[in-house]
């Protein structure tokens, strides 16, 4: 049998009723006859619960509330009426799927909202055009700016940052030195040392930092990930910790190589 939800407020000028196993509510007052949506400020139930299930049966008819034992029939009219506000819903549900066009069918047609009389015939790819620009427009949820930064954010795409120069670096050097004999490239360790030599202060520092630091910092983030590995260091105080702490070591170390 359908069922009405009912929103309601406790009240102490209530009197309580019992309606059967479905639901125990307290009439407040006496009431005309109303749509249930505007009757919710009479009904509240008797245990402390903000949404309550009221039976199909029970009727509101001046003042008084009837249980209908097969022999009352269903109020009409203006009277609460469940059932004909399914039907009103559905009516609605089917009108607005009316309403709904969908633009991207051959045979779509574009109704002018300030005038609903005048239509323009679209072809499909016009339809398809008009979506794609809807979709442009349409908000990033969630949006990355909504978030307050993290040393987590960045130690987690530090790490792979600096993996991935590394390990890109020793294959692009190991290829090019398999193949240098055969073009002629002087990759031995004493050409490569003495062109190192001839740069200048400044390049040779940049240059070193550059190779150090992802080297320091992602061999010590490892470490940091092998404690984790045991469970240990994993509430959110120890991470943002040993997060600044694989930082800064991994600061100082790389200047430690770079003016070695």
């Amino acid at each position: 049998m359908p069922t009405e939800k009912l929103i309601s407020r406790q009240s102490p000028r209530s009197k309580p009723l019992h309606t059967g196993q479905d639901a125990s509510v307290e009439i407040i007052g006496p009431s005309s006859h109303c749509d249930l949506s505007e009757c919710t400020d009479q009904v509240s139930p008797r245990i402390p619960a903000t949404r309550w299930f009221l039976p199909e049966k029970v009727y509101r008819r001046g003042g008084q509330v009837e249980e209908d034992a097969g022999t009352t029939p269903a109020p009409t009219g203006d009277r609460c009426t469940p059932a004909s506000r399914e039907t009103d819903g559905k009516e609605q549900e089917e009108e607005q799927e009316k309403q709904m066009l969908d633009i991207s069918r051959p045979d779509a047609r574009l109704v002018l909202l300030n005038n609903p009389s005048q239509s323009l015939q679209l072809s499909q790819s016009s339809g398809q055009e008009i979506l794609a620009n809807q979709r442009l427009n349409r908000p990033i949820s969630p949006h990355l700016s909504i978030y307050r930064p993290q040393i987590t954010w960045y130690g987690s795409a530090l790490n792979r940052i600096t993996g991935a120069v590394l390990s890109s670096g020793i294959y692009v050097f190991g290829a090019a030195y398999l193949v240098a004999p055969l073009f002629g490239w002087h990759l031995e360790s004493a050409s490569l040392a003495a062109s190192f030599a001839a740069w200048p202060v400044l390049a040779k520092v940049l240059f070193k930092g550059a190779v150090a630091f992802p080297f320091t910092y992602h061999g010590l983030n490892g470490i940091r990930h092998l404690v984790w590995d045991t469970g240990a260091s994993l509430t959110n105080k120890q991470v943002i910790y040993t997060g600044w702490t694989v930082v800064g070591l991994s600061v100082v170390s790389a200047l430690g190589l770079t003016f070695l």
